[in-house]
């Protein structure tokens, strides 16, 4: 029932974990491949099972993940991020405004999704809204940061941490049933300790997840403006010594401007750059005007910084 180690199977494994570490820091290759790699050198050493190695990939926490990013994606490919960025920042003009108007929506959303796509899709319109009304982006960056950790710390989606623990409970709940079910001697000490092994509750975790977000925004919202930096974007500091270039970008197959006025495409009051001219069949269509449709093959020439 139980894997025995050889005496000297720590040590390989220690090596291993700071092998991968040291390879996650220096960026000699991604992530995953990594981590798969360190599993399968242990798993032909023979420190772990072949059923151990692949035990991740069929953990229904995994999956879940991997579902949570597959929603967010396609949120993201209908264009409903660009949507429900501008929703959420709405009209505010301050830095408070703006910090307290993310605490309401990105706080409750990352509850329910994980929270790298939800940081990942307010980015740009943050970075966008702070050039416009003048806030450096340090200024709200970090605390959408934070925003969407605390929201993940309220129930079991929220973050990753918390459904990949779900999903080894429930594997070791099931293991010590099985050993209970078989009998012997220690069947009631399985069953024992298979009653401290209930899977968590989606809401379970929310009875000190809340309390702690609600600390959380009120910290970010009082001292979060006094204590964040305030950095400029690299087009503020090279202001003065910018200089002004024209590019040409075309409109391929599939490009979703196809059929979009200028615009609705968000091609007006770009920062730094202004749409000159379309080139169509050869004929240029100069100047452009917010009616104007976009079609493939359109060649766009923009001017700016």
């Amino acid at each position: 029932m139980f894997h025995v180690l050889a005496p000297y199977d720590g040590y390989v494994t220690l090596a291993t974990i700071v092998v991968v570490f040291l390879g996650i820091i220096s960026n000699k290759s991604t992530p995953d491949i990594l981590m798969v790699g360190g599993a399968v050198f242990l798993g032909i050493m023979g420190i772990i099972t072949p059923e151990q190695v692949f035990n991740g990939f069929t953990n229904p926490g995994v999956l879940t993940i991997a579902a949570l990013f597959v929603i967010a994606a396609g949120v993201r490919e209908t264009g409903a991020l660009d949507i429900i960025g501008a929703w959420v920042l709405g009209k505010v003009r301050t830095e408070v405004g703006a910090v307290a108007r993310l605490a309401s929506f990105v706080t409750p959303m990352s509850a329910f999704m994980n929270n790298t796509p939800v940081v990942a899709m307010l980015v740009p319109a943050l970075i966008s809204w702070g050039r416009k009304h003048g806030v450096a982006p340090s200024k709200v960056l970090m605390p959408l940061s934070y925003l969407a950790i605390l929201g993940g710390t309220c129930t079991l989606i929220g973050t990753s941490t918390n459904i990949v623990v779900n999903g080894l409970i429930v594997d070791e709940h099931a293991k010590y049933q099985v050993h209970a079910d078989a009998g012997g001697e220690q069947a009631d000490a399985y069953l024992r300790a298979s009653d401290f092994l209930y899977p968590i509750g989606m809401f379970e975790v929310a009875m000190l997840g809340v309390p702690f977000a609600i600390l959380g925004v009120i910290y970010i919202l009082v001292a979060g403006r006094l204590i964040l930096p305030n950095r400029q974007s690299l087009r503020e500091v090279a202001g003065e010594s910018s200089r002004e270039y024209m590019i040409d970008m075309e409109i391929q197959k599939g490009c979703k401007l196809i059929n979009q006025r200028v615009e609705e495409a968000g091609l007006r009051h770009l920062p730094g750059l202004f749409l000159v001219e379309i080139t169509r069949d050869g004929q240029v269509i100069s100047p452009v005007g917010p009616e104007e449709a976009l079609y493939e093959g359109d060649v766009l020439a923009f001017t700016g910084v």
